[in-house]
């Protein structure tokens, strides 16, 4: 009885919002790339973060949606490389710090990561979405 379980046991839960913000490296590769080759790129990130007032965390995820099974689901792709350089650099395994250090190694960056949290799902809609 103390064994693991002989049934796969697979637990998916519904966003519950309806909306996901998408955020990618891929989407916004090329303005990424130019705004971090200039000298003061972490000033630019750090002074464009700390004017969006974004405090404590946010849940990330990086499983792709499902989107055949839930049909009504909406996914937002954000395309501010500023806001998106922030979010992937400033998150840490499934968690969006506000405070968190920003990371640019593109190791680091170079991913996708989806959250219904709506402060980010309100950032990816008003910044160049499409």
């Amino acid at each position: 009885m103390g064994g693991p379980p002989r049934t796969a046991v697979k637990a998916v839960l519904a966003p519950l919002t309806g909306v996901l913000a998408r955020f990618a490296l891929s989407t916004i590769r090329q303005p990424a790339e130019a705004l971090l080759a200039r000298a003061d790129a972490r000033n630019v990130l750090d002074e464009a973060w700390q004017a969006e007032t974004l405090s404590g965390c946010a849940l990330l995820t990086t499983d792709e949606p499902p989107l055949d099974e839930w049909p009504g689901l909406r996914v937002v792709s954000a395309f501010d490389p500023v806001l998106t350089l922030n979010v992937l650099g400033r998150s840490r395994g499934g968690m969006l710090v506000a405070s968190a250090p920003l990371v640019l190694d593109l190791d680091h960056l170079d991913r996708v990561v989806f959250s219904e949290d709506a402060r980010l799902v309100a950032f990816a809609t008003r910044r160049g979405q499409r």
